[in-house]
């Protein structure tokens, strides 16, 4: 653990490093407006872009690279996703690498909600999505993710999700051009230990505000999921 803080400490300086423990600690009040977006794969048009190739990376290909960093990851990090069993895309033309992209399944990492997501066996979550800067705004994060649908698709999942902040405008536009749809809005806030999230269902307009001392990201997801509204009326 102290390994861990020191070289976060060497990457990013005094201020980052103090900020993050007063967050991880709750000492610091946060307030975002994030967008949950759901992309159904059975109903999204199975596409490839001829001009970029989409390819899933292996451990033993991070491990080579000494200097590999995926905009998110350096070398030691992305292997430890690897072993967790999350997958990474990565997209390109030719030797070029113009596009990263991190999916995970089964139980995610921390969300930038407060929790983890314990998705089911036909679900996903697209957590990092990084594109070269002198790439960027010609359509290949569009293109990667659509390649990358394809294969999830082929591979029994049927519902993507991903998070986005409300400001974030060229990821907004991805979205769209993707295939995912808005599924709901929340409002996180959190001050010290309690925690807010106003979630508004993105087609129905349905409000609900739900109260936490500790983080539950299933409770977000679902919150106006068909299943979850079942079970709660069997329960």
């Amino acid at each position: 653990m102290f390994g861990k803080v020191v070289r976060y400490f060497r990457r990013h300086g005094t201020r980052k490093t103090f900020l993050r423990f007063l967050e991880k600690t709750g000492l610091v009040v946060r307030h975002h407006t994030l967008l949950l977006f759901r992309a159904d794969l059975d109903a999204v048009p199975s596409e490839e872009n001829a001009r970029c190739l989409t390819r899933e990376v292996s451990r033993e290909e991070i491990a080579g690279e000494v200097a590999y960093h995926d905009g998110w990851y350096w070398q030691e990090g992305a292997l430890a996703r690897v072993r967790r069993g999350r997958r990474l895309f990565v997209t390109g033309s030719g030797e070029q690498r113009i596009n990263y992209i991190w999916i995970e399944q089964g139980c995610t990492d921390r969300l930038c909600i407060d929790g983890q997501w314990h998705l089911q066996g036909d679900e996903a979550y697209l957590a990092h999505n990084y594109t070269v800067p002198e790439f960027r705004r010609q359509g290949y994060s569009t293109a990667a993710k659509k390649n990358i649908f394809g294969v999830l698709h082929k591979d029994g999942v049927r519902r993507v999700y991903s998070i986005v902040d409300h400001r974030n405008a060229p990821s907004l536009k991805v979205q769209e051009r993707a295939g995912s749809r808005l599924y709901l809005k929340c409002v996180y806030t959190r001050a010290f230990f309690l925690r807010r999230y106003d979630c508004r269902h993105a087609a129905g307009g349905q409000r609900k505000i739900l109260w936490m001392i500790r983080g539950n990201g299933d409770r977000v997801l679902r919150v106006f999921h068909p299943e979850t509204e079942r079970k709660e009326v069997n329960a």
